[in-house]
């Protein structure tokens, strides 16, 4: 995950999966990343942890919005290297 990626972030029931923009390079701390992203549905901004136990909630986007071009849904098995901040 790298500045001016569109990932989605899955919120809760209630909201699903919301598409946003990552606006800085994530900051590894201890076992995470902190990870600030611009949502465009709500125009707000936020920093949200990458966690090991937690990565089923970031996923490549299914249908990005802005470019109305459909991409391929990302199986549960995608890998995010935090090392070198990148899906896989």
């Amino acid at each position: 995950i790298k500045k001016g990626m569109v990932v989605e972030y899955f919120w809760d029931e209630d909201f699903g999966w919301r598409e946003c923009t990552v606006v800085n390079d994530p900051i590894p701390i201890l076992n995470e990343l902190l990870i600030t992203v611009h949502f465009e549905d709500d125009q707000s901004t936020r920093k949200l942890p990458f966690r090991i136990d937690d990565k089923k909630r970031w996923r490549q986007p299914v249908f990005h919005k802005s470019s109305q071009v459909h991409q391929s849904i990302v199986s549960s098995t995608t890998i995010i290297d935090i090392d070198n901040n990148s899906f896989q």
